[in-house]
């Protein structure tokens, strides 16, 4: 028997067969695309809480320092302080950050606060505890620093 071929018959495999790929290609380029988005995201969201990390340190670190001085303000009546910083590299944007430092009695809690665009985007908060450790004759005199918690807009 002889193979018959009908008009248009391979026109119509080639349409099928381009349209078979152009929807793979598409699907596989979609999904690349949603994965690079994602990556983005997720390295946005790490500069932000590194950014926001390092200023609830320097928080930290002054409260370690002055420790006795906020304590004394506190009693005199000045409960609240604040540490502004400006122009704080993250990642190719300059950010504004902010630390709130209250004092409540002899704990001193301590809110970080990264501003993007006028609204926080990331917030970490902390108490700080005074705290004593007793190692057979001496006692050194160190903080707690307890309750954290981390929210991200």
């Amino acid at each position: 028997m002889k193979n018959k071929n009908y008009p248009g018959s391979a026109l119509l495999t080639v349409v099928f067969i381009t349209a078979f790929m152009t929807i793979w290609c598409v699907t596989i380029w979609r999904g690349a695309s949603l994965l690079y988005e994602t990556a983005l995201k997720r390295q946005e969201y790490e500069q932000n809480y590194r950014a926001t990390e390092s200023i609830i340190s320097c928080g930290i670190a002054l409260c370690k320092k002055e420790y006795k001085q906020f304590i004394q303000l506190s009693k005199n009546g000045q409960k609240d302080f604040f540490i502004e910083l400006e122009n704080m590299p993250v990642g190719n944007r300059m950010r504004t950050g902010r630390c709130e430092i209250s004092v409540d009695g002899e704990i001193l809690f301590l809110k970080a606060t990264l501003k993007k665009d006028d609204e926080k985007s990331t917030e970490i908060s902390c108490a700080m505890l005074p705290y004593q450790i007793k190692d057979d004759d001496e006692v050194y005199e160190t903080f707690a620093v307890k309750h954290w918690n981390i929210s991200s807009q």
